[in-house]
């Protein structure tokens, strides 16, 4: 049942209520043990875009913590939606990007759109969102 709900409001045309940000690993001794992701944004709005256009934007953030910071996978909500990331850990002090592609065929309207970083040794879950007003030709 929680599968199919996850799976009906993938697409959603509202916000997600889960807050981010933008920082994994807070605490000093989680930095001992692991990366520290620190973004410097996680969130983009596009504004208004035209139907059947494809956007992208980069999503930054630099390892701040004391050990290599490795992403374990990223996920998204929808096929309209795709991730590409960094596949090597990052060193401490290094920046990479996150770059989050949105294919607007199909849709309309206020779209939201979210992927959601898992982090390798950690169980946190960094989410970046993304939004555009949709409109037809």
């Amino acid at each position: 049942m929680a599968f199919c709900l996850s799976f009906l409001t993938a697409c959603s045309s509202k916000p997600n209520d889960r807050p981010g940000n933008g920082r994994i690993n807070n605490s000093a001794d989680s930095a001992r043990t692991a990366g520290v992701a620190d973004f410097e944004k996680v969130s983009h709005n596009f504004e208004k875009i035209k139907q059947g256009d494809e956007v992208s934007v980069r999503f930054y953030f630099t390892n701040r913590g004391e050990q290599p910071l490795l992403i374990e996978n990223v996920t998204t909500g929808c096929g309209c939606t795709v991730a590409q990331y960094p596949r090597k850990p990052l060193k401490p002090g290094e920046k990479k990007y996150i770059e989050i592609l949105f294919d607007t065929r199909g849709r309309k309207g206020l779209q939201y759109q979210e992927a959601s970083v898992h982090w390798a040794r950690n169980p946190a879950i960094t989410r970046l969102m993304i939004s555009a007003q949709v409109h037809e030709n």
